[in-house]
C-alpha cells in the first residue's frame, strides 16, 4: 500500500478550484487500496469545508500544519495542546512588537479561531469559523496560532524573529501570506508519522507533495514531489517536479517511482 499526503492551497487547490482530473485520479488511487489525504496549514473546519465542497475522498486529514489530525471517519487522532501561558506570551509579544507586521494574529483551537485585528480597513480574511477572541483563549485546547502578514512584509523574516524570541518553545513557519505558530515538534512530516503508525495496513512507501515552506519537512523526509509553479526555494528539494497532484498520482500508480 502507498500512502500519499498532499498539501491543499497552491497544490491540490490551484486557480481557485480542484480539477476534475485530480479528483478522478484520487478516486482511482484509493480504489487500488492506497491511502490519500490532505496535509494543510488550514484549521480543521476550514479544510473539512473544502473536502465537502469538492467531494474529495480522503483517508486522513492533517490540519494546522500537523497540530490536528483526523482519521477517515473524522475522528481525532491528535490535537496538540500549547500551554496557555505560552499562548498569551506569544500573543502579547506580537501585539507589543509586531503589530506593524501583521494584519491580524489569531488563536486557534484546532477547529475555530479568534483574532485580534490591527488594521480594520484590510478586513478580507474570514474562513467562516471565527469565534470571539475571548472564546478562543478560553478553549479547552489551543493547538496553534496564526497571523496574516501585511502586504509587502516578509513572512520568512517575521517567522525568524518569532523563532528567535521563542526558541525551543514555539515554531513559526511561513505559509504564503500567513505565519503559522505551533509547538516545535509539530509539522506535517511528524503528523504523517502519527497517521502511518495508526494504520494496521503495511505502508510500502510514503509520498508527499507541496508548494511552500510549511511543506519542506514532509518533502525532505519522504518521497516528495514539488509543484513546479510553487515557491522557488522548494524546487531544489526534489527532482520530482509536477504541475498537479494528479500528475504525481499517475507517476506513482504507473510504478515508475
Amino acid at each position: 500500500m502507498y500512502f500519499f499526503a498532499s498539501d491543499y492551497d497552491g497544490t491540490l487547490y490551484q486557480d481557485s478550484q480542484v480539477s476534475q482530473k485530480d479528483l478522478r485520479l484520487i478516486k482511482e488511487f484509493r480504489a487500488q487500496g492506497h491511502h490519500f489525504g490532505i496535509a494543510t496549514g488550514r484549521h480543521l473546519n476550514s479544510i473539512l469545508g473544502e473536502l465537502d465542497k469538492y467531494q474529495i475522498e480522503v483517508d486522513f486529514t492533517i490540519g494546522n500544519n500537523g497540530s490536528a489530525i483526523l482519521d477517515h471517519n473524522r475522528k481525532e487522532l491528535y490535537l496538540a495542546a500549547i500551554d496557555k501561558a505560552m499562548v498569551r506570551e506569544a500573543f502579547d509579544y506580537v501585539v507589543k512588537h509586531m503589530s506593524d507586521e501583521f494584519y491580524f494574529i489569531a488563536i486557534n483551537n484546532g477547529y475555530h479561531y479568534g483574532q485580534k485585528t490591527f488594521y480594520q480597513e484590510l478586513e478580507s480574511f474570514d474562513a467562516g469559523d471565527r469565534i470571539s477572541l475571548e472564546d478562543a483563549f478560553n478553549s479547552e485546547t489551543i493547538c496553534a496560532m496564526f497571523g496574516q502578514i501585511l502586504p509587502g512584509k516578509d513572512s520568512l523574516l517575521i517567522s525568524n524573529q518569532l523563532n528567535e524570541a521563542f526558541k525551543g518553545k514555539l515554531q513559526a513557519c511561513p505559509n504564503g501570506s500567513f505565519v503559522d505558530i505551533v509547538l516545535p515538534n509539530d509539522n506535517k512530516a511528524r503528523a504523517i508519522q502519527r497517521v502511518v503508525s495508526s494504520l494496521d495496513s503495511r505502508v510500502k512507501k510514503v509520498f508527499t507533495i507541496g508548494d511552500s515552506y510549511n511543506d519542506i519537512e514532509m518533502i525532505q523526509m519522504y518521497d516528495g514531489f514539488v509543484i513546479a509553479g510553487g515557491e522557488d526555494h522548494l524546487r531544489g528539494l526534489s527532482d520530482k517536479r509536477v504541475a498537479t497532484v494528479g500528475e504525481a498520482l499517475e507517476l506513482v500508480m504507473s510504478g515508475v517511482l
